[in-house]
């Protein structure tokens, strides 16, 4: 948890709108949780100075891990002929000390090789590294698997 509050410090100031199709409408969260047969996948969005950075999630009240969704994030209004995206994503594997935890064992009094993987674990992690690519017609097109239950952070440069 603490690495999304991390995202949402690396985002812009000004909000910008998005759109998508498998976003649950608020009022039907609060009515009923996130239950049905398809996840939650939404997102915000705000732009800075030369940057844009989009914070997407894929979220279901039942815990359970599988591959997830694709996702293709397209993002319009990028006055550039080149941008730099950074992909930084918390899920079972990335950024989640937590499921370190679990992974070893849920130890009460970690010994420092414990500590120090939880440590590694804590940190906010990039999916790869960031990447230049190409903007055509002012867009920018992010493509990516979204594991159930993951939240990724998306921020082009330009």
């Amino acid at each position: 948890m603490v690495n999304v509050f991390r995202m949402f410090g690396m985002m812009g100031p000004e909000r910008i709108a998005v759109g998508g199709a498998r976003a649950y409408d608020a009022a039907a969260i609060r009515a009923g949780g996130v239950r049905g047969a398809a996840t939650d996948i939404d997102a915000l969005a705000s732009k800075g100075n030369r940057s844009v950075t989009v914070m997407v999630w894929n979220y279901h009240d039942d815990d359970v891990q599988d591959r997830g969704s694709p996702v293709e994030l397209v993002v319009a209004g990028v006055p550039a002929e080149r941008a730099t995206v950074t992909h930084y994503r918390v899920d079972e594997q990335h950024g989640n000390s937590y499921a370190e935890w679990k992974r070893l064992g849920s130890p009460a009094k970690p010994d420092a090789a414990q500590v120090a993987a939880l440590d590694r674990a804590s940190r906010l992690a990039t999916l790869g590294a960031p990447r230049q690519v190409a903007v055509s017609g002012q867009k920018v097109v992010v493509k990516m698997q979204l594991p159930r239950q993951a939240v990724s952070l998306v921020k082009i440069d330009y």
